[in-house]
């Protein structure tokens, strides 16, 4: 495989910037319960995995799909235009009078990524920017289904598969199922995110006023040393024993 050009590295870097910042307003609708400290934990573990997705995206012999998923998040990124604005002239990325115009022009433009490019690693990603979209616009069932459908495609990308069962959950909450996030979050057994998942597991055992089981996983994610949420879990916990 030929070395990147510098041009394309700094079109990789902009892309990855749009990417991350995608998943940055995804936090603000979908981690409501977690506060600011808790969602920039969660910023910190995504961008993990979009550093990881973008390597093997700008990696893939399909360019040209990687360059339709970033144009994708580059219309989800764009600032909207104002009531007597127009698109700027020689900008190619279309802007939009509502947020809802958008989402749509990305919905249209991640499916189309993935009808052109189904087997790319930049269309797996896609199908899981999907729901993500879908969740911030409020859709919530449909988001529900593209998260089923991201995981019943077997991606076998585990950290991916995480985020999905974790925005299932998620999904399940909006949708006032609070029992039915618990037994998504508690079928997550692997290593990926597991403190994640017991630190839902704990939010909603607290909101259904079991507190002793939420602070026995509390607990259990504050004893481990390399959990980003480990202090939040202790600060939480201490709480719980005022």
């Amino acid at each position: 495989m030929s070395k990147s050009s510098p041009s394309k590295d700094v079109a990789v870097a902009l892309a990855t910037d749009h990417f991350v910042s995608f998943w940055q307003r995804v936090l603000s609708a979908v981690v409501p319960h977690l506060g600011k400290i808790g969602a920039f934990i969660l910023l910190a573990l995504l961008m993990s995995v979009v550093a990881w997705g973008w390597n093997e995206v700008v990696t893939s012999r399909r360019e040209k799909a990687s360059e339709m998923l970033a144009q994708a998040l580059r219309i989800y990124h764009a600032e909207l235009l104002g009531e007597k604005d127009t698109q700027p002239e020689g900008e190619e990325v279309p802007r939009f009078r509502t947020a809802k115009e958008r989402a749509e022009e990305t919905l249209r433009q991640l499916d189309k990524l993935t009808g052109e490019y189904p087997r790319s690693d930049a269309a797996r990603v896609a199908r899981l920017v999907r729901a993500g979209v879908l969740y911030g616009e409020g859709r919530y069932g449909e988001a529900e289904q593209a998260y089923r459908t991201f995981l019943e495609s077997k991606p076998n990308v585990p950290a991916l598969e995480a985020l999905a069962r974790e925005g299932l959950g998620l999904c399940a909450e909006a949708q006032g199922k609070p029992d039915v996030a618990l037994s998504i979050y508690k079928e997550q057994g692997g290593p990926f995110y597991r403190d994640r998942f017991l630190f839902h597991q704990a939010r909603i055992l607290l909101g259904k006023g079991q507190k002793q089981e939420a602070a026995k996983l509390y607990g259990e994610i504050a004893k481990m040393a390399q959990s980003a949420l480990r202090d939040e879990a202790q600060n939480r916990l201490l709480a719980l024993e005022d």
